[in-house]
């Protein structure tokens, strides 16, 4: 018997991006949002990676969304932009734990 510790096979993890269609699909099919409305949040959710990177989306934490945030007032964004920008995210979150039974980050937190 070895006397190495047994390794336990982890719960693969998500990336953010590999989710991203499918969560396209359930707003335009379960919502009924518009195309521009889809092409609204997949440039949002574009954002996002292009902040953090492609994070698996049971990493996303208080400091990638800090990271996030600050990527967005460095562009110069409105107020009102950020916000409509971090409710495609909160959605996105909402849908990863209600929809695909996730753990992720609490959509409510992201402000």
């Amino acid at each position: 018997m070895s006397l190495l510790p047994r390794l336990v096979c982890a719960k693969p993890l998500n990336p953010f991006r590999a989710l991203l269609p499918d969560f396209l699909e359930y707003l335009h099919v379960e919502e009924q949002r518009t195309p521009e409305t889809l092409l609204r949040y997949q440039r949002h959710m574009q954002a996002f990676i292009a902040s953090v990177g492609d994070c698996p989306v049971e990493a996303i934490t208080s400091e990638k969304l800090s990271v996030y945030k600050r990527h967005l007032v460095d562009r110069g964004l409105s107020a009102a932009t950020m916000a409509t920008m971090l409710s495609g995210l909160r959605s996105f979150l909402r849908y990863l734990k209600d929809v695909r039974g996730l753990s992720v980050y609490d959509a409510a937190k992201v402000r």
